[in-house]
């Protein structure tokens, strides 16, 4: 969960898999805002500060904002490869005396 001023959000799934995490999906109670994107923005810094890859499906909401192609250039924006369905993100390489957590404003 994602909280801004204590209101949650942005809803997230995600499971610990052998060597990658799951993001199964995330969705936000208030799309259009940017939370979506900043939720998943701290989700990816946070595998990268620990060196985990992550992995999942596109699948858009019904009823959701976006579509397939919208939501398949959503991830690709924050780094992910798509190959049909399947999305990948390899954690970036961060250096020790720079990293951090950063919380989204």
């Amino acid at each position: 969960m994602f909280c801004v001023s204590d209101v949650p959000v942005v809803w997230c799934w995600v499971a610990r898999k052998d060597g990658y995490i799951w993001l199964e999906n995330i969705w936000s109670t208030q799309e259009g805002n940017g939370y979506g994107s900043k939720a998943l923005d701290w989700f990816c810094t946070l595998a990268d500060e620990f060196g985990v890859e992550i992995r999942g499906d596109i699948q858009p909401p019904h009823g959701g904002r976006l579509d397939y192609e919208e939501l398949s250039a959503w991830y690709q924006r924050r780094g992910f490869s798509v190959d049909g369905r399947e999305m990948c993100r390899e954690p970036k390489i961060v250096p020790r005396r720079l990293a951090s957590w950063p919380i989204p404003t």
